[in-house]
Order: C-alpha cells, then structure tokens, then sequence
C-alpha cells in the first residue's frame, strides 16, 4: 500500500487486465482516494484469440519512472505495452495503465532506459530504447508492434489466428535540439541516415565504416560511441 499512496498523488491512472485482447473502454464516475480513474477496460480473450504478446519485456520486473515535472517514484513490477503505446504498472496485483504515459521522461528496467521521443507515427510520440548518448547525438531502438490478422478456415485449410508482431528500428537524433531525429538504416556493410541534411558531420564519419557490419548491435554502438 505504500507503493499506491506514492504513485496515486502523482499520476491519473487507468485499471487494465493485461491478457487483453479485445478492450472495451467504460467511462468512469469514481475516484479512488481522490484521484479519478478515467477509464477501465478489460480484456475478452475467450472471443478474440491474438497469439504472443504485446509487451516488450518477457518478464515484469521493477522499473523506476521519471515524470517531466520531475517527479520520480519506483513500481514493483512494469511493462511496456507496445499496441497501446502504454506503461502498466503492477499495483497490489492490480494491473494499472499511466493514463498520462506521455509526461513520462523515462523509465528504466533494470539496466535498460527507456527515454520519450517525438514519434508522428505513434500519436505523437513513443518511448525508446537509449544505447548510445554522447556529447552530439542519442542512438535509440524504437519497439513497435502490430497486428497481423488471420486468416478464416477455407476447407481443408486449417484457420490461422491472429498475433501480434514485434519489429524495431534505429533513430539517431541531436543533443543540442532533440526534436531533429532520424531513422539509421543498418545494413551489414554500413548504415545510413535517411534523412541526412540535418547530420553532416554524422553521414561524413558513417562513411568510414562503410564496411563495418552495422547489423550487430554491440559493434553499433561501439562505433557510434566515438561520434
């Protein structure tokens, strides 16, 4: 209970049952101790069957959150939920969805940091993956998920359900103005921006590892550490 008294001053939360698969929002009247919960939804998984997961981590461990304003607290246990675009948290075996995820500066799972990026194509923004951070640019992993619907029985054909498909990509973007970002394109032989104007003396030093194998994570960073 201590863990709730801290966060429930600090954020507007929603309930969520994490197995969901289809949601159903209900508007809410209520508060509880004060704090309005906004919306409440639930999950039928016995009419919508989606195979794997929408949650980024296998298993829910403690994450520590920092909101804009500054305010930090810790969860005993959290997700990132990729479909909703959402951090759950685990209350008292209550499953709680941050209503206002996007005031969330970052969010660390162990030694992983989570930190918000502005993403037109997430409705405004999403949280990534920080790999590299030097004194010119961030090198986030951005985590997405869709899902890929299935097919109906077609006689002899057996019915394929759908599922939830995970893909992520790379972003680079500016120290010095954090709005300007854009995708690196990794290849094995190289990478490249795709947009490259705003980073000319980024797309001068990709240039002489052209040969590198950019595919391999660890010899990424390596490489972009000394930018």
């Amino acid at each position: 209970m201590k863990l709730l008294n801290l966060i429930l001053p600090i954020l507007i939360i929603s309930v969520v049952t994490c197995s969901a698969q289809r949601i159903n929002f209900v508007s809410m009247g209520q508060s509880v101790d004060g704090v309005p919960v906004m919306l409440e939804y639930t999950i039928d998984d016995d009419d919508i069957k989606i195979e794997g997961s929408p949650f980024l981590f296998d298993t829910w461990e403690k994450i520590q959150i920092k909101r804009d304003n500054g305010a930090y607290f810790e969860a005993s246990s959290g997700n990132y939920h990729l479909y909703l675009n959402e951090l759950i948290v685990n209350l008292d075996g209550n499953y709680r969805r941050l209503h206002e995820s996007r005031q969330i500066d970052w969010f660390q799972n162990g030694e992983r940091k989570f930190i918000r990026i502005k993403n037109e194509e997430k409705s405004g923004w999403q949280f990534g993956e920080l790999l590299v951070d030097t004194e010119k640019i961030q090198l986030l992993k951005l985590y997405n998920c869709f899902i890929q619907k299935g097919k109906p029985n077609q006689g002899i054909i057996e019915a394929t359900p759908d599922k939830y498909v995970h893909h992520q990509k790379y972003v680079v973007r500016q120290i010095d103005n954090p709005e300007i970002a854009t995708e690196l394109k990794v290849k094995k032989k190289g990478g490249k921006l795709k947009e490259e104007e705003e980073f000319p003396e980024l797309v001068k030093f990709l240039k002489k590892y052209k040969s590198e194998n950019f595919k391999e994570e660890e010899n990424l960073k390596r490489i972009l550490s000394e930018f």
